[in-house]
């Protein structure tokens, strides 16, 4: 019974969201669109049951964050603890609902295989960077089980290079393994997995910013890779000898 009234308030707090997005966004500010995206994802956590503790507080200026992935919850918990912007991977856009969703919250979505697609995200980052605003990634581009990290991948990383943006490391747990979307487990599943949990809790740990003051954007990563793998006390296992959707170096 739980989970079912859980789904019910999931789905009715979904099509309030598309509401909002169609008629209210449109008539707001940046500024108070942030701040009523962060009251609808906060009201989502608290009917999928979640409790949501944040540990630190964001910098205020131009900033990148960077955290690791282990859920589709994961953009939502950090929406809720502060306006962000995201970059997605492409088959997001085409969920049913979830894509129209992130679309309109202003998600950029990605083909990381494609070099040129990460050179056009970075730059669309770096606009935003430029405005003012909050823009996040997920750097290990795949989830985990939430018991180790994956390497960081570091293309995005270019963009915290600019002079004014910092960089700030995030790392993301949960007191639960099912939270983990992991493996050929569906988003339907999932989600009927998490919705039956009791006593669901998110941590989110923000680590102190980094400044790319003489860093390369590999150096960068390996240091907020460090950070996220010290605050979780989380190996990071090198499995893949490649970073595939790196941008290439300057002169190449």
């Amino acid at each position: 019974m739980l989970r079912i009234l859980r789904l019910i308030g999931i789905g009715v707090w979904i099509v309030l969201g598309l509401l909002l997005l169609a008629v209210v966004f449109p008539l707001f500010s940046h500024h108070r669109r942030g701040r009523l995206a962060c009251w609808w994802a906060s009201g989502l956590l608290k009917r999928v049951g979640l409790r949501l503790v944040v540990y630190g507080e964001l910098p205020v200026g131009q900033t990148l964050v960077v955290a690791n992935h282990v859920s589709w919850l994961d953009p939502f918990l950090l929406l809720a603890a502060f306006p962000i912007r995201f970059v997605a991977k492409s088959e997001i856009r085409h969920w049913p609902v979830i894509g129209w969703l992130a679309a309109k919250a202003g998600t950029v979505f990605i083909e990381r295989q494609r070099s040129r697609d990460v050179s056009r995200v970075a730059h669309l980052f770096a606009q935003h960077l430029q405005d003012g605003e909050v823009v996040g990634m997920f750097p290990e581009s795949t989830t985990s089980d939430g018991t180790y990290l994956r390497p960081f991948k570091t293309s995005l990383f270019q963009v915290a290079l600019a002079p004014g943006v910092q960089c700030v490391p995030v790392g993301l747990r949960y007191n639960q393994p099912g939270a983990a979307w992991i493996d050929e487990m569906g988003f339907v599943e999932s989600i009927w997995q998490i919705a039956g949990m009791r006593d669901l809790q998110a941590d989110v740990w923000i680590t102190p910013a980094i400044r790319a003051d003489g860093l390369d954007r590999r150096a960068l990563a390996a240091r907020s890779e460090q950070a996220v793998s010290a605050v979780l006390c989380q190996e990071v296992r090198r499995n893949s000898p490649a970073q595939s959707d790196d941008l290439p170096d300057e002169g190449q």
